[in-house]
């Protein structure tokens, strides 16, 4: 339930991470 959320909060982190 709470996978989906979670991978989209690892995405944008990642992404801000990268930035």
């Amino acid at each position: 339930m709470d996978q989906s959320y979670t991978r989209t909060i690892i995405s944008i982190k990642g992404s801000e991470y990268e930035c």
